[in-house]
């Protein structure tokens, strides 16, 4: 899962190091249907050039313009996507954008929340920011942050307990809702990238790694033959020689998808079962379904026989039906289950599907928030 534009957080990485001014856009709130969601980012350098994405390309330009035009240092846009008037063609999407535009300063020795936030985001550590706005997008922005180590800073600590709660959660998804004196509040989080491990560096595997990265994962690729793992063929992923490091199932994240496909019956064995000793959220065993059970079957010899549970983990055929039979519609296959699986999602077509395209986050209930908000 990619927390945030990767492009986006190269660019600012680059800005910082200059010691550069830019500004930052945030999708503060939606109401009906958007492409992007809270907490979606956009960028814009000295040079007035956008980086990310607020929507699917249609407000890009209009925030940048409205970055570098002159103005207060933070303000709220807002822009009905429906509006057949906006840039002369309406979007098509029955909604409405509330985006934060404030402007972006190099951090300094002590950071704000913001760019204490800002930091966990590039570097994908988990974090989450409170962000208030006046209803009119008028006057001060308060914000508070805070992270796992138990780190608070800020003033709006009237979201303490609801910014405690999206920490905790497993797959932590950004908040939206309006105060009770009509303030907008933006519970923004930061997460790890998915871990994606793939045993087995054949030429199979090229795309799958490839795909992964552009979609945002962190890639380890384990493989007994050395001879696979150099070079350029992996561009971006980790490597890991078996027959010269020592493996162990913690270098397997909590929540990580692990693809098996050694194309060896052995290896894929003794890679099965470091995976199944795992906190892995999807593992997958590439092969026909008799190749399979050639593989559990050797397990039960070596007298490691699957549980009933331990079965159940194991994604066999690998992938969606798709009908894939190149190497890199194998790997578009696997990855669109992956996706499924994490968001929890049926992977059948949209098409003629009537409910919203995304599982909404639970609301923020009023025992989470300060009577004093």
């Amino acid at each position: 899962m990619r927390p945030v534009d990767e492009g986006l957080t190269r660019a600012l990485r680059t800005m910082w190091r200059r010691g550069e001014q830019g500004w930052l856009a945030t999708v503060l709130a939606v109401e009906g249907s958007a492409y992007r969601h809270e907490g979606a980012k956009l960028l814009v350098g000295p040079g007035g050039r956008p980086v990310g994405l607020v929507s699917g390309g249609c407000l890009e330009d209009d925030v940048a313009l409205a970055a570098m035009a002159d103005g207060p240092p933070s303000r709220l846009l807002t822009y009905a996507l429906d509006d057949e008037g906006l840039f002369g063609m309406g979007a098509g999407c029955p909604g409405t954008v509330r985006i934060l535009l404030e402007r972006l300063l190099p951090p300094g020795p002590a950071p704000d929340p913001l760019g204490r936030f800002l930091a966990d985001l590039v570097a994908h550590r988990r974090a989450v920011l409170a962000t208030v706005v006046p209803g009119d997008g008028q006057g001060p922005v308060h914000r508070l942050y805070g992270n796992p180590a138990g780190s608070w800073q800020g003033a709006a600590s009237a979201y303490r307990q609801a910014c405690e709660r999206l920490l905790a959660e497993e797959r932590p998804l950004a908040r939206s809702f309006r105060a009770r004196d009509g303030a907008w509040v933006l519970l923004d989080v930061s997460a790890p990238s998915q871990q994606l491990v793939v045993f087995g560096a054949g030429d199979d595997a090229l795309p799958l790694v490839a795909f992964a990265r552009q979609m945002g994962l962190v890639v380890l690729v384990a493989d007994h033959r050395p001879a696979l793992l150099g070079g350029r063929r992996l561009a971006g992923a980790r490597r890991l020689d078996l027959l010269r490091q020592t493996w162990s199932p913690r270098l397997i994240r909590p929540g990580a998808a692990v693809v098996v496909m050694n194309h060896h019956l052995e290896w894929d064995a003794k890679a099965l079962r470091l995976a199944l000793a795992s906190p892995a959220a999807y593992v997958a065993l590439l092969g026909p379904i008799g190749r399979s059970d050639r593989t559990f079957q050797l397990l039960a010899e070596e007298g490691r026989p699957l549980t009933r549970s331990q079965r159940a983990r194991v994604h066999t055929p690998a992938g969606l039906d798709i009908g894939a039979r190149t190497p890199e519609e194998i790997a578009l296959a696997v990855l669109a289950e992956i996706v499924a699986s994490r968001e929890r999602r049926p992977g059948i077509p949209l098409a003629g599907q009537r409910g919203p395209l995304h599982h909404a986050p639970q609301p923020i209930l009023a025992t989470e928030v300060d009577a004093r908000e």
